[in-house]
Parts: structure tokens; C-alpha cells; sequence
């Protein structure tokens, strides 16, 4: 189950309060989420709770018409229900003898308590801000905010690895804002041809975007020829128009290998992906995100130790984990090794995973393509 579904099911629950502690950090590294945003709402006791939570919402998602249909919806306030007189009794009139205050009739007033609401507002926004930790609101003279865009398929969605690599970053005392655009089975071309991926590209000041290629597309010299390389280097193109850096996220290798098509088993699929991002590196002069390299070494070590699901694709946590680690250290250059984040993993199997990254990033930065 992802995040947003266990937040929903907590919310039908009535446990609205562990829902929250799922959304901070969520809605933290995913900002532009705007499903997030409107579990969030719903998760509040009030509705001046739920304005100021969607109010947030719009300084980081202006004109998001969802946000902007969900406040209204809170603005508009039904009409009083009309009283029901007994036809033999005769009204009654309560005459109040206190002379109608100026304050109460005069719309300058109304004009300046309007306004302090609208300040009480804003001030109660920002500390929403502070509360759920979003370090990514920029200040003359403030340590600056890194934003890393993640354009990929479910290798990055699984385990939400922009959340783990930026709760990883906070860790180290970085700030940051991560986003994705990654749908199931995607590859670059698709992302290359897609208006909403270009959309999101162009959404934010983004200092780095990751590109990620379907799993098995890197590791057949035909499909890099016409899928994998014509599609990143489009990509690579867009993301450099908009002054952000790219970086090529490489991946691992399936458990079994690829069989059928001449790869026997993992080291052998995995010889073939490197190969193929290491091309189209070299090719488009773009830094490397070694993953799969750290995870054959890392196999090589601890033999027992699995990073794949079940399907023997797919990463379980200490293998997102592993990529968070080797994303950290090309993105800062600095070693993960000792950060206090482990995404619940034992701190002895975090302690092992932030070293393999570390050691296969920074000794060998050249072979990574790393300025």
C-alpha cells in the first residue's frame, strides 16, 4: 500500500491524527502533490485548520484550481433556516435599548477586521510551514534550498525514493525540495514526448533533474539506439533550457538476469546497463547516479543481504535506501556515511549501505562523470 492510500485508510478509520504523521513528511518532499494537500485538509478538526492548510497549499501551487474549489467550498456558508411561528401566538419584539455602535455598521471597519484576519491567516500559514518542517521557502540571506526533480517509472516511485533521498538530505543538514513525475513502466521517450513532464520540468527553479530508463531498455544495444539515447538526449535538452543540471540514474539489474535475451543472470544484465548509461553519459556530458553499481557491490559483500522485492525487479526498502545514499553523494559530494536517517532500516544495515554508496561514488568520481 503507498502512502496516500494508508493516509486514506486511516482517515476512514478516525485515526486522523497517525494520518497526519504520514502526510508531514510526505507532503514535505512532495509539495506539488496536490492529493496530499486535500488529505491534509481532511485530517483537520476545523474549517479555519482546513483554510490555512490549503491556503499553504497555494503558495507552493498557485491557482491550482482543486485548492481554489476547496476554499470556496469552505467560503460559502449556508443560508440561516427560516423560523417557524405558531399562527396563534403573537411575535414577540425584543427591543435591544443599547444605540447601534458605528463599529458594527461602518464597512471601513468591517474593511480593517477583514484585513487583520487576512494577516492572522498568513502568520498562521507560516506556521503550518514550520510545523511540518518545508525548508524550501527561500530567505535573503538563508543557507540555500536544493530542489531535485525525479522523471523515472516505478523503480523511483516504489518506496518513494525523492522522499527518502530528501529526508536523507535533512539528515545531513541540507535543505530541500524533491518532486517526481514517474509513471508505471515509463521510459525516457515517453517522458520525452509527454506535455506533463515537460510541464513539471518547467514548474519550479529546479537545480537538478534525474532522469531514470525503464529497467530493461538500457541493457540491448538496439533498444539504447532507439529508445533509451533519442529520448535522453531530448530530455537532457529540456532540462538544460531551464538552466537545471541532469543526472542519469543507473539502475540494477533484474535477480534473474535476462534469459531470453542473452544476459544469464544478474552480473551480466547489470554489465549491459552500465554500459548503457555510461554511453549516453559520455555522449551528453551528464553526471551518473551509480545505483547499480553500488547495489552488484553491495551483493558482492553481503550475499544474504537482498535490496529486491519478491519479483526479484523491484527495490525493497533497503534497496531505495541504498539509491537515496548514492544520490547524496553525487548530489552534495559528500559521504552519507553517519547520517542519522536510516528510513527505519537497522542502524547497522543502514550503516553498511551508506558505505557502499560513499565508497563507490567518491572513490571514483571521474568514472561517474562528476565535475
Amino acid at each position: 500500500m503507498d502512502t496516500l492510500s494508508e493516509v486514506e485508510a486511516l482517515i476512514k478509520a478516525g485515526q486522523k491524527s497517525e494520518a497526519r504523521k504520514l502526510l508531514h513528511p510526505f507532503i514535505e518532499a512532495n509539495l506539488h502533490n496536490i492529493p496530499a494537500w486535500l488529505l491534509e485538509a481532511e485530517t483537520c478538526a476545523t474549517d479555519d485548520e482546513k483554510n490555512q492548510v490549503l491556503s499553504t497549499c497555494l503558495r507552493f501551487n498557485p491557482a491550482e484550481h482543486q485548492i481554489l474549489q476547496a476554499l470556496a467550498s469552505l467560503e460559502a456558508e449556508p443560508a440561516p433556516s427560516p423560523a417557524v411561528e405558531d399562527p396563534g401566538k403573537q411575535p414577540t419584539q425584543i427591543t435591544d435599548p443599547r444605540p447601534v455602535s458605528p463599529v458594527e455598521t461602518s464597512p471601513r471597519s468591517r474593511t480593517i477586521i477583514i484585513g487583520l484576519l487576512a494577516a492572522v491567516v498568513i502568520i498562521l500559514g507560516l506556521l503550518y510551514l514550520a510545523v511540518i518542517n518545508v525548508t524550501c521557502v527561500d530567505a535573503p540571506g538563508a543557507r540555500p534550498c536544493l530542489r531535485v526533480l525525479f522523471i523515472g517509472n516505478s523503480f523511483t516511485q516504489v518506496n518513494d525514493l525523492p522522499g527518502m533521498f530528501a529526508n536523507l538530505a535533512r539528515s545531513g543538514g541540507h535543505k530541500i525540495e524533491t518532486d517526481i513525475a514517474a509513471s508505471g513502466g515509463w521510459t525516457l521517450t515517453q517522458h520525452a514526448a509527454s506535455p506533463d513532464t515537460l510541464a513539471k520540468i518547467k514548474s519550479v527553479p529546479w537545480d537538478f533533474v534525474v532522469l531514470q530508463e525503464q529497467s530493461q531498455i538500457p541493457s540491448i544495444e538496439e533498444s539504447r539506439a532507439a529508445s533509451m539515447f533519442p529520448g535522453a538526449r531530448t530530455l537532457v535538452s529540456q532540462v538544460r533550457a531551464v538552466h537545471a543540471s541532469p543526472i542519469f540514474f543507473q539502475t540494477w539489474a533484474h535477480s534473474p538476469g535476462w534469459p531470453e535475451n542473452g544476459m544469464p543472470n544478474y552480473e551480466s544484465m547489470q554489465a549491459q546497463i552500465d554500459l548503457g548509461y555510461q554511453q549516453i553519459s559520455q555522449e551528453l556530458n551528464v553526471p551518473v547516479a551509480p545505483v547499480g553499481t553500488a547495489w552488484l557491490t553491495v551483493k558482492g559483500q553481503y550475499p544474504l543481504l537482498s535490496l529486491w522485492q519478491d519479483d526479484g525487479i523491484h527495490p525493497n526498502p533497503k534497496g531505495t535506501y541504498l539509491a537515496a545514499c548514492v544520490f547524496y553523494a553525487v548530489i552534495y559530494r559528500q559521504t552519507p556515511v553517519g547520517l542519522s536517517y536510516t528510513a527505519d532500516l537497522p542502524q547497522d544495515t543502514a550503516r553498511l549501505l551508506q558505505t557502499a554508496a560513499a565508497n563507490v561514488v567518491l572513490k571514483n568520481t571521474q568514472q561517474w562523470n562528476l565535475p
